[in-house]
């Protein structure tokens, strides 16, 4: 609780504690996890007892992990691994609905009927998709099993099939995984900047000033003593050198050791400033 009345009491602007400019972002996130939480103790320590109060309570020690993650770098790395892992899992999602569909349909035709441990396992179509799921991902509970040969050898198909897709997912994670831990402090350092743009309440216009005055040849792009300049003594974020240099690596696109202005504005502003920027 004094964590969190400490946060909220010298907040820089208290309006923006649980939305930012009618947006929810990430601190504001754990702003409302750090109110849930002291809700929840407040009512279990005054003993009131209102609907679903227990299922909250139940994940009281889930919230408190949450919370951990506000300050854990491990946690942003992990999120933004997601982030970029997200778009390239089109695919792998799309196989993984032809194989459920369709070995579950197969399934369902030729086992409808079948009777294990005094249930119907591929009664219907979803039932049978769900089977297939389970021997898809091999955790194969067990809760049915086709009896058929035909049934046994389609099964067996559907088996090697699922192993052989398990390893597009894992090894589009993997890779995705391995290139952020790569550029680790380069991705740590760019959300520091995006908190403090944040936090100062910089906007998309001041960022566009601000940028228009360290570009002073209009060129469209910043090297690494322009970037240097904008962060540490315009936008104050006050990093090293080497953090700067490696920032304009990873965003740069050709290897001329500059970053185009737009690329940056937008890997350090939201999407609504970005747009009042551009």
């Amino acid at each position: 609780f004094l964590e969190a009345a400490t946060r909220f009491t010298t907040a820089p602007k208290l309006n923006h504690v649980f939305l930012t400019k009618n947006r929810l972002t990430h601190n504001n996130f754990f702003n409302w996890v750090d109110v849930l939480v002291c809700s929840l103790t407040f009512t279990r320590y005054y003993g009131w007892d209102l609907p679903g109060l227990a299922f909250m309570y139940s994940m009281k020690p889930f919230l408190l992990l949450v919370k951990i993650a506000r300050t854990s770098s491990s946690v942003a790395l992990l999120a933004k691994s997601i982030q970029t892992g997200v778009p390239q899992m089109g695919v792998p999602m799309f196989a993984l609905a032809v194989l459920l569909v369709g070995f579950g349909s197969l399934l369902h035709n030729l086992e409808c009927h079948s009777v294990v441990n005094g249930q119907q396992p591929f009664r219907s179509v979803p039932a049978a998709m769900w089977f297939a799921l389970c021997t898809v991902s091999s955790v194969g509970y067990g809760d049915g099993y086709p009896i058929t040969d035909l049934g046994r050898g389609v099964v067996s198909i559907m088996a090697v099939f699922g192993q052989l897709y398990v390893a597009m997912p894992v090894g589009v994670i993997a890779q995705t995984f391995e290139s952020v831990w790569e550029n680790r402090e380069t991705i740590l350092a760019i959300a520091k900047v995006r908190s403090a743009v944040l936090i100062r309440g910089i906007d998309g216009r001041i960022f566009a000033s601000a940028v228009r005055h360290v570009d002073e040849d209009s060129s469209g792009t910043l090297d690494a003593d322009e970037c240097k300049a904008l962060l540490n003594e315009i936008l104050i974020v006050n990093l090293a050198v080497p953090t700067i240099e490696s920032i304009v690596q990873l965003l740069s696109k050709d290897d001329d050791d500059s970053v185009d202005i737009k690329q940056l504005a937008a890997a350090v502003l939201s999407e609504a400033e970005y747009d009042v920027f551009v």
